[in-house]
């Protein structure tokens, strides 16, 4: 005889999905927590890591190395002094200061284009003018006056000298020698070489990547998917995370960053990285840190060596005008390292370190063996942003292995992220453990990969 289901079993029924879908609610909402917990706690690492290179660059020893090379670079390229500047095919006679002899240089579009730096209004400066530009590089030829300049000033600087170069011209020889340290060549274009040494044959399919997937959101009110915007103020600024923000202290938190004026967003090969990884969204890739290789390979001869290369990593990702990922990835592109994501002594280019950045190392050590530096893949149900899931390398032979597959190579994953949505699921990250990372993937077991969340 068939068996009637009677109200009151439809109500228990009823009830007990809903306790069900209720729990499973739960669940999931405190996994988010912890996923989101795990994330912060990775980007806040690699935050501190900056600010503890920072500190290294902007010691004495290093900073008096900085100044000079910086100096230098100002003479040659921009050469502000009237006894000299007949000499130089970019010279300026500060004599003459008014707007018509200014528009007549067209590198002063440079000036415009960087007007938001920092350093124009430090130290006395009145903003983006000749005058200001006198003044620093007077300033920094003056030994006096020279110790006011921090890290962070130079590193400003360096970025204004690379725009000023690329206003010289592609003929200008200057120009070819900087074209040298470029990210995101375009299709066909042939990248030359530094004459320094330090860089060495460039991956050129893996600079295309960069810049075919690169999409910024400029907080002018719009979204901007052009491949090589460069978007300026022009609205609200976006907020830096607060788990970041908190490193600076203080009033620093008003600062205008590169990462308050635009974001990496939709499909920007970058940020399908950070998805995957847990890393800080930031501006897609480093264009800044191609001017500071250029910068210690023309000017720092005899002076600087290559770990120098990681100033950006210091400066430009410590005031969040890019991210650890976004600098590295420009300095592997150029072969100066081979960045592998999350181990951090990776970062430290080939060849002897000097006495006085040797606690770069120490903090590279430190940041890497820290608690709080997890390693694992992040997957999005459905590739809804909202429903992430996380897998923990947790065993040491889990992560000894990461660290010798290529998955764990920042350019291997700039390859791969783009045949990747930017929410990846389940199935997309467990074929690319598969391919990128083989040894890993073997050592899952079935129950652990078919595990819910």
């Amino acid at each position: 005889m068939c068996h009637r289901t009677s109200t009151r079993e439809v109500r228990y029924v009823l009830n007990w999905m809903s306790e069900i879908q209720r729990q499973d609610r739960m669940e999931i909402i405190q996994k988010n927590v912890v996923i989101k917990a795990w994330r912060e706690w990775k980007q806040r690492n690699e935050q501190e890591l900056a600010e503890n290179l920072y500190d290294v660059f902007n010691s004495v020893a290093p900073l008096t190395n900085l100044r000079t090379v910086v100096a230098l670079a100002l003479k040659e390229v921009i050469n502000p002094d009237p006894a000299s500047a007949a000499g130089n095919t970019v010279g300026l006679n500060i004599a003459a200061r008014d707007t018509a002899v200014r528009s007549t240089v067209v590198q002063w579009a440079a000036v415009d284009q960087e007007s938001f730096l920092a350093v124009w209004k430090r130290h006395g400066n009145t903003g983006p003018n000749v005058a200001s530009l006198w003044n620093i590089t007077h300033d920094l030829n003056t030994p006096a006056r020279a110790v006011l300049y921090t890290a962070a000033d130079c590193a400003d600087l360096i970025r204004f000298i690379g725009c000023w170069v690329e206003h010289l011209g592609k003929d200008h020889a200057l120009f070819q020698i900087k074209s040298a340290f470029r990210v995101g060549v375009k299709r066909g274009e042939k990248p030359r070489h530094g004459p320094a040494g330090f860089a060495l044959a460039l991956a050129e399919a893996e600079r295309q990547a960069v810049w075919r997937g690169k999409c910024l959101h400029t907080y002018h009110g719009v979204h901007s998917p052009a491949p090589r915007d460069r978007g300026r103020l022009g609205g609200a600024l976006v907020g830096i995370e607060a788990h970041i923000r908190s490193s600076w202290g203080g009033a620093a938190g008003n600062l205008v960053t590169g990462m308050r004026l635009k974001r990496a967003w939709n499909h920007d090969n970058t940020l399908k990285i950070d998805n995957i990884f847990g890393l800080l969204p930031g501006g897609s890739i480093s264009g800044t840190t191609a001017d500071t290789m250029f910068a210690v390979e023309k000017w720092g001869i005899g002076i600087l060596n290559q770990t120098y290369y990681l100033l950006p990593a210091a400066t430009i990702v410590y005031y969040c005008h890019h991210t650890l990922l976004e600098v590295a990835l420009a300095l592997s592109l150029n072969k100066a390292i081979n960045y592998r994501i999350g181990f951090y002594t990776t970062l430290l280019p080939a060849g002897n370190v000097p006495q006085v950045l040797q606690e770069i190392v120490e903090h590279l050590q430190k940041a890497e063996g820290h608690e709080n530096n997890r390693h694992f893949v992040i997957w999005y149900e459905n590739n809804n942003p909202d429903q992430p899931r996380l897998l923990l390398f947790d065993k040491a032979v889990e992560q000894n292995a990461l660290r010798r597959m290529d998955m764990s190579l920042a350019t291997v994953m700039l390859k791969q992220s783009q045949g990747l949505p930017t929410y990846p699921n389940k199935s997309q990250i467990i074929e690319l453990i598969r391919m990128e990372a083989p040894e890993i993937y073997r050592m899952l077991s079935f129950e652990r990969l078919m595990l819910r969340g």
